[in-house]
């Protein structure tokens, strides 16, 4: 203690605390660094967010580009199918195939079941029964036109 000197000035005292400060803020950082090595900063982590953020924009965007691509194809191929299903329904009950896109329905069985009633019209050689457009009252009474359309309906259902 033989190497003690007095504070005689302000400039002194302030000289001494800030070289005492310097050194234990470089030794806090140090810890703290050490502390905390591997993580990320908050400035960084923003960044990467804004990217992240960003880039599931476009993988949404990809996706919805997809699904509609995915929705069109199967749209599609239910097309080819049922199209495919009426010209073996069609080529099952004697149907010309220029007549397959009539049919109506759309499982096998449905199809089946109208190429049948399509196919009695075309084996017989008859047309279809048809109501005179002639006949149906001008006066607006529909009575005329509904007798007319249940006979049609009759006709076609072979009764």
């Amino acid at each position: 203690m033989a190497d003690f000197k007095a504070i005689e000035t302000q400039e002194a005292l302030d000289e001494i605390i800030s070289k005492r400060l310097e050194r234990n803020t470089k030794t806090v950082t140090a810890e703290v660094t050490k502390k905390y090595e591997g993580y990320i900063s908050p400035e960084e982590l923003t960044k990467q967010t804004e990217h992240f953020t960003a880039e599931i924009e476009q993988l949404k965007i990809q996706v919805a580009e997809r699904d509609k691509s995915i929705a069109d194809l199967t749209a599609q191929n239910d097309s080819y199918r049922l199209g495919a299903e009426r010209t073996k329904a069609a080529a099952a009950h004697g149907i010309p195939l220029d007549l397959a896109d009539r049919l109506a329905g759309t499982t096998a069985e449905e199809l089946a079941a109208d190429a049948e009633k399509l196919a009695q019209f075309v084996r017989s050689g008859q047309p279809a029964p048809m109501m005179s457009v002639d006949s149906v009252p001008s006066g607006g009474g529909a009575g005329n036109f509904d007798a007319q359309l249940i006979n049609l309906s009759n006709a076609l259902k072979g009764e």
